[in-house]
């Protein structure tokens, strides 16, 4: 598990989909242990990430936010609502996994309200991924389960993305709220 949770991490810090990485888990460690897993190695991947995009780039954005007055905007909206602002773009899938974790390193985003923030957000796919992961698993070992059994896990899995995609649909509309609008002309 160890091995396989430092391969999530080093995936994740060069940009491979966390998706396939994620049911995986799942499919090999079952969905406590895979929970467990992917929720640390996602959480510490964002992090690390976070915290070389902030050392390696922040000043240059600052700079940049000074001559935009939209660019600075969103960067004071971020810095005022942080935690807010990553849980609603974490549920929403604007941004790849990877890309996103570099990306919030460069806003004003303090790294603790950042890390648990994420890592909140994070669940409910997580969740819904290391399952499916599960599931296949028990398909592939032809496992003795009742159908009972598989009616719950079903109605678990069906809960998990209907929540993901109900959140999802919610951090879109409150980002479109938030952000400022577009200059005239844009």
């Amino acid at each position: 598990m160890l091995l396989y949770g430092a391969f999530y991490v080093v995936a994740a810090l060069l940009f491979a989909p966390g998706v396939p990485l994620t049911l995986a888990a799942g499919f090999l460690f079952g969905v406590g242990r895979g929970l467990v897993l992917v929720s640390a190695a996602s959480t510490a991947a964002a992090a690390i990430a976070f915290l070389l995009a902030r050392r390696l780039a922040r000043s240059r954005v600052e700079r940049l936010a000074r001559r935009n007055a939209r660019f600075a905007a969103i960067d004071r909206a971020i810095a005022r609502e942080g935690w807010k602002v990553i849980v609603l773009l974490r549920l929403s899938p604007l941004l790849p996994f990877g890309l996103s974790n570099y990306l919030y390193g460069l806003t004003p985003v303090r790294w603790a309200p950042y890390v648990f923030a994420s890592w909140l957000a994070m669940l409910p796919q997580t969740a819904l991924y290391v399952s499916l992961g599960a599931a296949g698993a028990s398909l592939e070992a032809g496992s003795a389960r009742r159908p009972w059994q598989w009616v719950l896990i079903g109605i678990g899995i069906a809960a998990t993305a209907a929540a993901a995609a109900v959140l999802a649909t919610a951090a879109r509309r409150e980002l479109a709220r938030s952000l400022p609008p577009p200059p005239a002309g844009a």
